[in-house]
């Protein structure tokens, strides 16, 4: 089949046969881009794959001189024999085909892309247990796709797969096809946007809803390719999304009960952009029998936000991560970092906590008025006013004393390589760390202090258990995080702290540290920290709530209600948490 040149630019054959949306009957998976090539080895194929599950979805796409892959793993319920394979070259895929065919298994994926090293391909392979007949075809050109269109597309072969690449100049194609006569299919390729548009709106007036979508670029041009068949199901369908707005929408269309079943990635002059398709399954139920991870996910996906949380019990080992792994803006829960790093100074030699600064002009925000201008104060006052009030203006002064540089060194050096300070905080007097009038402008800018849930209580994590810090200065990061803004010794500052606390007697200790960002380009709410029940268990938290919008579609928009609810969301998480490990 590897000598034929096939490519589907446009087919219909309708018939009135209903297809079944293939997520309907099946769990979501495990779902992930962004991933690179060692991740896909090691946590998919040598951790998932060996741990009873499938490969159905796996395409490559090339960001940047990287290269990456966006997959989906499914539960091998049925014990299915699998292959897959990725990175490989032309002459190799071709070797797989004649393997994979004389062994009796048929390709369920395929993907073409570019790479730094030239073309490369991506293949599922599972056991042909149901005699499938199938046909694959690489490197096709757009005539040859028509082509194909045009003989084996009148006997009864359907598309399965199409997928586009860019090789020299021209778009060329990959495709896998089934034996299933009198199954009704549109098929499209490079087509641009307003085609797309226009064949999407037209097809589904009849219930033909596409089941595959793929993009790649041309000299600079944005091409898709798709395939349409009829899906008697509730479905929803996103393209030209970068990976905040897509992370955004499939969050929300889980939590409502839609299970993406065919994605793809590709980069664009605008940079990597994604597609996805939907289909209803059932609204994930949850009760008190549910898992903390089924639970906190449910709260979170369901918000109108990009969340992700993190915990762990250090006491029974339990680790619960939701969305863990992505970046988040974490605005003033950044200081939790900032108060770790001027310790390891401390330490260090390098600083002292007596020493005597001064507060200067304002530079940012004096929340709390705890700061005059130009007075003295001691570094720990200081520090002490960017955690009890999340004093701006304090902050700012440490940052300046410390160094961006330092502190995002002393915080690699725990392993942490996303959590990093990128800009001071806002507010009058507020200076720019990238050549702008302020740090307003560089947060239009999109610069943000950032990290991930995981990383995060990692932090927490080194400071209580792994000696990163001096005794002495342990002790005083933990004071300092314990205090608020009448420091009557009980802790309620918001978010955790003020909502945890006061849920059972005697309380749960809470050390924490929130954040807030409001306003164009992007709302934030965001809390982390400690908690101590009254058995003694320990228990580190970390609940980010970023992208906060009406819209997925406009990150420079919410109303009240929405950060409000946001907002709740935290809240909601933190007892949840606390009623799972509180006896």
């Amino acid at each position: 089949m590897f000598t034929q040149k096939f490519k589907g630019f446009f087919l219909a054959v309708v018939f009135t046969l209903m297809l079944p949306a293939l997520a309907l009957a099946e769990a979501e998976g495990i779902v992930k881009f962004g991933v690179t090539p060692t991740d896909l080895q090691e946590d998919f194929f040598n951790g998932y794959g060996k741990n009873g599950y499938l490969p159905v979805r796996l395409t490559g796409y090339k960001s940047g001189s990287s290269t990456r892959y966006f997959t989906r793993w499914m539960q091998n319920t049925g014990n299915k024999q699998w292959y897959a394979y990725f990175g490989k070259t032309m002459a190799e895929f071709d070797q797989i085909y004649l393997a994979m065919k004389a062994q009796g298994f048929y390709p369920v994926d395929v993907s073409g892309y570019d790479t730094a090293n030239g073309i490369r391909y991506a293949v599922i392979y599972h056991k042909n247990t149901n005699g499938t007949g199938w046909l694959l075809y690489r490197h096709s050109t757009r005539p040859g796709m028509q082509t194909l269109v045009d003989t084996v597309g009148q006997e009864g072969w359907v598309p399965h797969r199409v997928e586009a690449y860019e090789s020299n100049d021209e778009s060329r194609y990959v495709s896998i096809w089934y034996h299933q006569p009198g199954t009704g299919y549109y098929m499209h390729n490079k087509m641009t946007r307003q085609q797309y548009d226009d064949h999407l709106n037209n097809y589904k007036q009849n219930d033909y809803l596409p089941v595959h979508l793929d993009a790649h670029t041309v000299n600079g041009d944005v091409y898709y390719s798709g395939i349409w068949k009829r899906v008697n199901s509730a479905w929803r369908i996103r393209t030209n999304r970068d990976w905040r707005e897509f992370q955004r929408y499939y969050n929300n269309y889980w939590a409502a009960g839609f299970n993406i079943d065919n994605f793809y990635a590709a980069e664009t002059p605008s940079g990597i952009r994604y597609g996805g398709i939907w289909f209803f399954d059932a609204v994930p139920q949850v009760n008190d029998n549910s898992s903390l991870h089924l639970k906190i996910r449910k709260e979170i996906d369901s918000a109108k936000a990009r969340g992700g949380a993190a915990v762990i019990n250090l006491t029974t080992g339990q680790q619960t991560m939701v969305h863990a792994d992505q970046e988040f803006a974490i605005a003033s829960t950044s200081k939790i970092g900032i108060l770790y790093a001027l310790l390891r100074e401390i330490d260090l030699g390098n600083d002292s906590w007596n020493a005597v600064m001064n507060s200067g002009a304002q530079f940012g925000t004096n929340q709390g008025d705890w700061l005059d201008p130009n007075t003295n104060y001691t570094v720990r006052q200081m520090a002490e006013f960017m955690i009890r009030s999340s004093n701006n203006w304090a902050t700012n002064r440490l940052v300046q004393r410390l160094g961006a540089t330092t502190i995002n060194t002393r915080l690699d050096q725990l392993g942490l390589d996303k959590t990093r300070v990128n800009r001071y905080m806002t507010g009058t007097g507020a200076p720019s760390m990238h050549g702008n009038s302020n740090s307003g402008e560089d947060r239009a800018e999109g610069w943000e202090n950032k990290s991930t849930p995981r990383e995060m209580v990692t932090l927490l994590k080194k400071v209580l258990q792994d000696n990163v810090l001096s005794n002495t200065s342990e002790t005083r990061f933990w004071n300092t995080l314990k205090m608020d803004g009448d420091n009557d010794g009980v802790n309620e500052k918001s978010y955790i702290a003020s909502t945890v606390g006061p849920m059972f007697n005697p309380a749960i200790s809470v050390w924490n540290k929130g954040g807030s960002l409001t306003g164009a380009p992007r709302y934030v709410r965001a809390d982390a920290g400690r908690f101590r029940f009254p058995d003694g268990q320990e228990v580190l938290v970390a609940i980010f709530m970023d992208d906060i919008s009406d819209s997925p579609d406009d990150f420079d928009t919410a109303s009240d209600a929405t950060v409000n609810a946001a907002v709740d969301t935290i809240k909601d998480v933190a007892k949840l948490i606390a009623n799972q490990y509180h006896n």
